[in-house]
């Protein structure tokens, strides 16, 4: 059961950039939400919330916690990895 319709989740499909790091892309592919970077990672996202979402990885307990403006487009997101706090624009 899914939180986000196929709709809600075209929102959020873009690039997003951080200096110094890899462009992450994030896509739909057969009705579901990826997040991947490439070399990095490829990873299914599930949603709790419109804004939460959690890597689908055994290796992984990890969020990536989307952030929306006024007007619910998404700007951009933020993910911790190893104590680190990464976020990620979206390209416009």
């Amino acid at each position: 059961s899914r939180i986000l319709s196929l709709e809600q989740l075209e929102k959020y499909v873009g690039t997003y950039y951080l200096e110094g790091k890899k462009d992450v892309e994030i896509f739909i592919e057969d009705g579901e939400l990826f997040s991947k970077s490439i070399g990095q990672f490829y990873l299914k996202l599930v949603s709790t919330s419109n804004t939460y979402f959690w890597y689908d990885s055994q290796y992984l307990s990890a969020y990536q916690i989307f952030k929306l403006d006024d007007k619910n487009n998404v700007m951009e997101f933020t993910i911790e990895n190893n104590g680190e706090i990464l976020i990620y624009t979206k390209n416009q």
